[in-house]
């Protein structure tokens, strides 16, 4: 009986000391990856002893409450990371505890193209090129790459100058971020490539539709990120090498990055880079094609610093590139022009041979971008990010006939000398209101200078603009929502001679643009997801004022100085399968053109400078329409097959007619063997590529000669190519071998896309041969 009184009175002991316990402590903190030292969004962190938990937010950050005092186990989980359990002693009222989660091991060799919906990019579809993927195309253009994607074509202008289109639109549409920064130069131009070194990209991401809210009203078409390679995280230095030979143009390129990290000051890291290359006049099956040499030497460095709760980085980039024009595209009188649309081969072409030397006409483009980035990590408010970005580009076009002087260098002058330079500021907050509800506004202000030397085509002008945006997210269970809202100011005073007299110019444009999309995971394997989007962007300096000879594009443009803001809605679906063995990615979309800018044919013009294409800027309301479609099956363990196909049916609603120079529709199929790896050699694989593209049979058949196009659209082509590849691993090096033939069968065609199809035919065959060498220490 004793024994059962003092149990009772042990009983009441405890009793009525956990009755005396605090039991209103609180445990917050944050979640950060090991190696990149990045904040950990949306991790699991539970108490094992309770079986209570929470997630954190965008930021990292988690916070439990009501914990008594005691040693509890915490279990944290992030899809990114491998899983950790801890033990730690709470007993004060506010407890700080910081986790560090390690990253799995990936290897990117084995990613190609991945499509997903990230949570960066407004819940729209992306598609991205890295790994394997983009280690088989680098050194070709950007545009070239990048038409790897579905739905992503490329309009071209000869053999070295490319741009990319997404779903039906280029230029002004589309807009490019190098390095988080919004690429300004004299994009207007159908034959201005942009002023980037693909080298410089680990992965290169497309954003497709209306909905790019962060970027501006010039991502009416979409987005193209170029992402450089994350700073090294370890103390050391590495780097790659690249050296590529091929053999249409005998081009040779060598490329390399050289990056550490300092030992005694971790948060600090750098890079260098840079890229040479050398090209001479590319071939077709039949003949070369002349002056079609081509040079480029590039160079970026990059520093950052970074702790968890603040940093900066600085980023220099420099691009130079001189490109020859091919002279078929630039004749005499108007009977040459005719002759030359006429005939099969262009003119002269069998008196042409190889060389590496440039005679007019040519371009010759440099451009500077300088960043200085700083963010601060404030816990009760969120993330503030401001970034200055200055860029300067020079682009001198030279015509192919006696130069018009020298200048104070006793060089030639161009005929066309544009001068642009860009100033842009930004600032955002990336804040989180609770663990379902995150978002970001921000806002930015650009200056933007443009003169003009030389004959006149474009005038001098002064761009000043505003913006603001505010985007939120709201995740629950399997489904995700994201709205937002946006809006720009542009004001432009141009200025342009004629006949002896000054006229000037003032317009400005403003409007808003709005997103509304989500994501529906449907199950492990399934998501789904749709995008409404309305987006515009102001006509363009070169829409309203142009008025003479591009020498680049070979033709002559007319601007209309009338023109209005041009305005879409485009609602975009799409559907994404990812399963063991199959994978497959659906995308629907429709975009409803209000004030669409567009060229249209105005016959043959007579110059002192021979005769050349018209073209004259107009506006009509447009429906673009399509789908594409991303599939891969994994048939053996060693063999996989892979298909593409874009559909687009791009119409001219106030015309009832189709819109000119749209991409034709085509679909592609591929079939990989992967070889077992023996030793130090691994990732060896052959892989075989077929493409076929239709015949553009929508274009528009007016009855005015000076309306139609001045050749019809090509026939319909098929290209086949291999690649081949090998990884030697040595002492924690790779050596990594790739060998490609593009054109296999050295077929004749010409694409409808390319402006310069009127006077030649595609490339040939092209062989050509890639080493990286990647080295860490």
């Amino acid at each position: 009986m004793k024994y059962f009184i003092i149990c009772l009175l042990l009983a009441g002991i405890a009793i009525s000391s956990s009755w005396a316990q605090d039991c209103s402590l609180t445990v917050e903190g944050i979640l950060m990856g090991e190696s990149s030292q990045q904040p950990l969004a949306f991790a699991s962190v539970q108490i094992k002893e309770k079986r209570i938990g929470t997630f954190t937010d965008s930021l990292g950050h988690f916070k439990i409450e009501g914990l008594c005092p005691g040693t509890y186990t915490f279990i944290c989980d992030h899809i990114a990371c491998e899983h950790l359990e801890i033990s730690m002693r709470i007993d004060s009222a506010e407890n700080k505890r910081n986790f560090i989660l390690k990253h799995h091991e990936l290897h990117v060799d084995e990613v190609t193209i991945s499509r997903k919906k990230a949570e960066e990019y407004d819940n729209t579809v992306v598609s991205q090129i890295e790994g394997q993927a983009l280690e088989e195309n680098v050194g070709k253009q950007l545009g070239d790459i990048l038409a790897k994607i579905p739905g992503v074509n490329v309009l071209k202008t000869g053999p070295s100058i490319s741009k990319p289109i997404i779903h039906g639109l280029h230029s002004n549409r589309v807009l490019i971020l190098n390095n988080g920064i919004r690429q300004e130069g004299q994009q207007w131009g159908s034959e201005h490539a942009p002023e980037i070194d693909p080298f410089i990209a680990n992965k290169l991401t497309v954003v497709k539709g209306a909905s790019g809210l962060r970027y501006g009203p010039g991502a009416i078409g979409g987005v193209v990120l170029v992402e450089p390679e994350d700073m090294r995280d370890s103390v050391g230095i590495g780097g790659k090498i690249h050296l590529q030979g091929q053999s249409n143009g005998r081009v040779g390129i060598v490329s390399g990055h050289l990056e550490g990290k300092v030992p005694n000051f971790r948060p600090l890291s750098w890079r260098i880079q840079g890229t040479i290359k050398k090209g001479g006049n590319f071939h077709t099956p039949g003949y070369f094609m002349q002056n079609t040499a081509t040079r480029e030497q590039n160079f970026s460095g990059h520093l950052r610093y970074e702790t968890f709760s603040k940093g900066w980085e600085l980023f220099y980039s420099q691009f130079n590139s001189i490109i020859g024009i091919l002279s078929p595209a630039h004749l005499g009188g108007r009977r040459d022009l005719e002759r030359a649309l006429a005939s099969p081969t262009p003119i002269g072409a069998d008196t042409v041979g190889f060389t590496y030397d440039f005679v007019r006409p040519y371009q010759d483009i440099k451009h500077h971008l300088a960043k200085a980035k700083y963010f601060w990590r404030i816990p009760s408010l969120g993330k503030i990010n401001a970034v200055y970005s200055f860029q300067h580009n020079n682009r001198r076009e030279f015509d192919k006939h006696k130069p018009r002087g020298t200048d104070e260098n006793g060089e030639d002058k161009a005929e066309l000398d544009f001068s642009i330079s860009t100033h842009t500021l930004e600032a955002n907050l990336e804040h989180s209101l609770s663990t379902e509800i995150e978002g970001v506004v921000g806002g930015a202000g650009v200056y933007q200078n443009n003169l003009l030397k030389g004959r006149m085509f474009i005038p001098n002008y002064v761009l000043f603009g505003g913006e603001v945006f505010w985007i939120e997210k709201w995740r629950r269970d399997n489904w995700e929502l994201e709205g937002g809202i946006r809006y720009d100011y542009r004001w432009v005073h141009s200025a342009r001679e004629e006949a002896g007299i000054d006229i000037f110019s003032i317009r400005d444009f403003q409007s808003f643009s709005a997103n509304l999309g989500g994501n529906l995971f449907i199950n492990r394997k399934l998501t789904a997801t749709v995008n409404l989007g309305r987006a515009w962007r102001p006509p363009h300096v070169n829409e309203l004022f142009s008025d003479g000879l591009h020498h680049g594009a070979g033709a002559i443009e007319i601007g209309d100085s009338t023109l209005n803001s041009e305005k879409a809605i485009k609602l975009v679906g799409s559907l994404d399968y990812n399963g063991e063995r199959f994978k497959a990615n659906l995308i629907v979309y429709n975009q409803w053109f209000e004030s669409f800018i567009y060229r249209k044919p105005g016959g043959i013009q007579a110059t002192i400078r021979g005769a050349f294409p018209a073209f004259n800027y107009a506006q009509t309301q447009a429906m673009l329409s399509g789908g594409d479609v991303n599939m891969s099956f994994r048939i053996l363990n060693s063999l996989e097959w892979q298909g593409q196909a874009s559909y687009l049916r791009a119409w001219n609603t106030g015309d009832n007619e189709p819109l000119i120079f749209m991409p034709a529709n085509r679909f592609s199929n591929s079939l990989k063997f992967e070889l077992a790896g023996r030793g130090k050699i691994t990732n060896s694989y052959i892989k075989l590529n077929w493409l076929h593209v239709l015949e553009q049979t929508l274009v528009p058949t007016s009855e005015d000669p000076l309306e139609r196009d001045w050749r019809p659209p090509p026939p319909a082509y098929n290209l086949v190519g291999l690649d081949a590849g090998t990884q030697l691993n040595f002492g924690g090096q790779r050596l990594m071998l790739i060998f490609s033939v593009d054109n296999l069968f050295n077929t004749t065609y010409r694409d409808y896309l390319n402006r310069f199809r009127y006077f030649t035919d595609e490339l040939g065959r092209n062989i050509s041969l890639r080493l990286t060498y990647t080295f860490k220490h």
